[in-house]
């Protein structure tokens, strides 16, 4: 089967922060049930799922840019063939969009992508995360894990997300 992407990558921090609201990226990965293998050279996790790489940066997510670079080059992967996975403070849980292009809307780690790569012109996958009531409590709330009733609407948005990909 032929895809459109032929690289995803999904953005976090490292594996003590995995089940936070900030590495819903990686944590989308992770659902699709793939055995992921450390690449000491990289600075990630690579796996292959159904013909797709899957790559995990092992670094914190304010400063991934670089090691994203370095995989996109290893990997040989034009800017439309990937696309990079990340959480999304502007959409509700439960919900993903695809988007070309345009700024970072304050997400760090996009931040650092754009500006290791030089350019905005790539697709992400946003996953919904929702945002707390008062824009001072954004950098606990990213940090904090999916409450139990948030759990199901995660999974939903795994389920767009895969859709919105084209994989199954």
């Amino acid at each position: 089967m032929s895809y459109k992407y032929k690289l995803l990558i999904g953005l976090g921090n490292p594996p003590a922060y995995k089940l936070t609201k900030h590495n819903v990226g990686q944590q989308f990965l992770d659902s699709l049930g793939t055995r992921f293998e450390y690449d000491k050279k990289l600075e990630g996790y690579i796996s292959n799922y159904n013909g797709i790489l899957l790559f995990k940066p092992h670094s914190y997510m304010n400063i991934c840019g670089g090691i994203i670079k370095k995989a996109i080059k290893s990997f040989n992967t034009q800017f439309e063939e990937l696309i990079i996975l990340h959480d999304d403070l502007d959409t509700p849980i439960g919900k993903a969009k695809i988007k070309n292009g345009g700024s970072a809307n304050g997400h760090n780690g996009v931040i650092s992508v754009i500006s290791a790569l030089q350019t905005n012109k790539f697709d992400r996958l946003k996953i919904g995360i929702g945002r707390p009531g008062d824009i001072s409590e954004v950098s606990d709330y990213v940090l904090t894990q999916f409450k139990v009733e948030e759990k199901a609407q995660l999974k939903e948005a795994f389920k767009k997300s895969k859709e919105l990909l084209g994989i199954k």
